[in-house]
């Protein structure tokens, strides 16, 4: 098991599937894949690679990890991960055994998880609070006292039960029920739904009006009035139930009490509850809300179909685009009953939309004070645009018809009679006036023209057309009557002006000083960088990193430097000694280039062997690279992105060099521009089979740039 420290933290994370398969990551750490639970919604997920199961990966450096789940899940599912390992002691210290430190470390981070997973059970059970008294007893009531009854707590705050017979008496005692009617002025009896008992348990409204119990009597399930009530629809509401115990006789009439507070200002519309969510989805029966929480910049207001008082106004809302003047189909006005300082006016702008059970509305903002709060009632008056009117039929009555703005002819023509007399015409030859609200007539217009194009020199003509031969060089164009589209224009002196063909994608124009310019490939496209072959130097590039800019790590590291001696002035072996029976590793950094594109590396280890037993034949021997990128200011202490490793056989003879291939992609962590990169490099001995030291030279990085210079 893996040793590290078993950091203070809750050892629960609950996330919404939105993620999908995952990965679901959580920051408790454990000791083996089977520490944790994990549930969908309330279903126990086993361990596994089927689709109803989930795989787990582990942080070798702190335990930490994630859940990666075999199906995905979607928003409305809830995914729990929480700590499991099974509670119990399987390694047992005897006298004069081995007493290693990762025996006890298991031991003490078993014994610290259990801790914490019981405590954080114990956070979601029902308990007393700790200042209690000490004298409070939280045990439950016993199996049989509690059976069909309720919990509920004694006058000291220890737990007891009630009996859910009595409650339901005394929840029928309260039941009341409500019966709608509407008036048509004549009808004077009505049938309630439930015999009330007297009239005593009935409260009667006339389109919200209380009504004196004076005005009716009851009988069984028959109410009747002693004068019919009034026409209207749905007007007539009795609220009525069974009473509690008979009332008393009645008793004398009390003194009048003082005035109450005058009441709020009627706003003229109907109610309806202001709702602060803003997104397009219904809120519920009574909500009138924006689709943005600043008023000014609300563009669509929602109304439900039921106002606050549950009548259905989907047909009226409907009506609320039916104007024809179409950029102003009417203004809504919406006002807080309590306090009317708190209001915004927005005009109708578009066609209503219903969306089943509620109606959007397009607005735009025209005034506004205050703020709206959550839940409090509104009034929502519309006042329609009158429909746009037919216009003006004729003005031949009005013998002096005067216009208030610019006459649009919409398309059509102005008619002048034969004989007319139109001040605002001007005959002038030479158009001195150049007016912009005048009319030329047509003589003036032909005298003009007459003046300026005329046959010879001509200083002001500024378009030609209807030209049968091309205009030469020498009169101002270009000799020729066609260009090829996109082709670059080449001169010959007097002669008519060619066209090179259009340029490929990435040339660009060169010339020798004498002959016409040719097209040269130079960029990879017309958007991309400079080829390496004219110069460019974007692309793949070689770093070289010698094992004597690395370091052992202070964990699990390699052996120092060593230096094994050749034949004398000859090269020496110098380089890290890695050995054959464990994982070691060393480390070492590099600022790569502002140009880097910040992607993956590949690379090439160079090693030899010392040792002369590795001659028993041609082994194999296996490097593994991974990366972190750290930026200014960031820490260091963060988990190196996933190890990449490439094997090579060995030659099986001393002092031989050994070139591995080139690596798949390392994915380094963070990876980021102008920032240090810390490199691990370690031999992964799993994945070779010789077993006697490896020496490791260095490490050749191929990496990737996309800028030409490091600004």
């Amino acid at each position: 098991m893996a040793d590290y420290s078993i950091t203070a933290v809750d050892r629960r994370v609950v996330y919404d599937g939105s993620a999908g398969t995952g990965p679901y990551a959580f920051s408790f750490p454990i000791l083996t894949t089977t520490d944790i639970a994990v549930f969908k919604d309330s279903t126990r997920l086993t361990e596994g690679t089927g689709s109803s199961q989930y795989q787990v990966t582990i942080s070798s450096s702190n335990g930490t990890g994630s859940v990666t789940l075999g199906s995905a899940a979607s928003a409305s599912n809830t995914i729990t991960i929480t700590g499991a390992r099974t509670i119990e002691r399987t390694t047992d210290f005897v006298t004069a055994g081995d007493l290693l430190a990762s025996s006890l470390n298991v031991e003490l981070d078993s014994q610290t998880i259990f801790a914490q997973q019981v405590s954080e059970d114990a956070a979601r059970a029902i308990k007393a609070p700790v200042t209690d008294p000490t004298s409070i007893n939280m045990e439950l009531p016993s199996k049989a006292d509690r059976a069909d009854n309720l919990l509920s707590f004694n006058s000291s705050g220890d737990p007891t039960v009630i009996s859910v017979s009595g409650l339901a008496t005394v929840a029928a005692s309260l039941q009341r029920t409500v019966d709608v009617f509407s008036g048509n002025g004549s009808t004077t009896s009505f049938t309630l739904s439930v015999a009330p008992g007297r009239e005593e348990n009935c409260q009667v409204f006339f389109d919200g009006v209380h009504q004196s119990h004076s005005t009716f009597t009851v009988s069984n399930t028959t109410l009747a009035f002693s004068t019919a009530p009034p026409s209207g629809t749905n007007n007539i509401e009795v609220v009525h139930g069974a009473a509690l115990a008979e009332a008393g006789p009645a008793g004398a009439t009390g003194s009048q009490g003082p005035a109450g507070p005058q009441g709020p200002r009627g706003q003229g519309g109907v109610e309806y509850n202001f709702e602060s969510t803003t997104t397009d989805t219904d809120q519920g029966a009574g909500k009138v809300f924006l689709n943005n929480s600043t008023v000014a910049s609300a563009s669509v207001l929602y109304l439900d179909d039921l106002d606050a008082n549950g009548v259905n106004l989907n047909t009226f809302i409907d009506t609320f685009d039916d104007s024809s003047t179409t950029s102003y189909r009417g203004s809504i006005h919406l006002v807080e009953i309590a306090d009317p300082s708190n209001y915004a006016i927005f005009a109708v702008n578009g066609s209503v939309i219903s969306a089943s059970t509620y109606s959007k509305i397009p607005v735009a903002h025209q005034a506004s004070g205050g703020s709206f709060t959550d839940g409090n009632a509104m009034s929502v008056l519309f006042v329609r645009t009158g429909d746009t009117g037919s216009g003006l039929a004729s003005v031949v009555a009005d013998s002096s018809p005067q216009l208030g703005g610019d006459l649009d002819l919409n398309g059509n023509n102005i008619d002048f009679p034969s004989v007319a007399n139109i001040s605002d015409c001007l005959d002038e030859d030479n158009m001195a006036s150049n007016s912009a609200t005048k009319l030329a007539t047509q003589q003036s217009i032909k005298s003009y023209a007459d003046t300026k194009a005329t046959k010879g020199a001509n200083s002001d003509i500024t378009s030609l057309s209807g030209l049968s031969t091309p205009l030469s060089v020498a009169q101002g164009g270009t000799g020729a009557s066609s260009l090829t589209d996109g082709g670059v224009l080449l001169g010959s002196g007097t002669g008519a002006v060619t066209a090179m063909s259009a340029l490929g994608d990435g040339a660009i124009i060169v010339g020798d000083g004498s002959t016409d310019p040719v097209a040269l490939t130079a960029f990879s496209s017309s958007t991309g960088n400079l080829l390496s072959s004219k110069g460019g130097t974007i692309g793949k590039q070689t770093l070289w990193v010698p094992a004597a800019a690395m370091r052992p790590e202070s964990s699990n590291g390699c052996s120092a430097m060593t230096d094994h001696v050749t034949t004398s002035g000859r090269p020496d072996i110098m380089g890290l000694l890695f050995d054959g029976a464990s994982d070691e590793h060393a480390q070492f950094s590099v600022a790569f280039p502002k140009g880097w594109n910040e992607g993956t590396v590949t690379f090439r280890a160079f090693s030899a062997v010392t040792d002369a037993a590795a001659t028993d034949g041609s082994d194999t021997v296996s490097w593994a690279l991974q990366g972190l990128s750290v930026a200014d200011d960031a820490s260091i202490d963060q988990a190196y992105g996933t190890a990449v490793a490439v094997t090579e056989a060995t030659s099986g003879t001393v002092e031989d060099i050994a070139v591995s291939a080139e690596s798949g992609a390392v994915t380094i962590a963070s990876a980021a521009a102008d920032t240090l990169t810390f490199f691990r490099v370690f031999r992964d001995v799993s994945a070779d089979d010789m077993t006697e030291d490896a020496v490791l030279l260095g490490i050749q990085i191929f990496y990737t740039i996309d800028a030409g210079e490091d600004t």
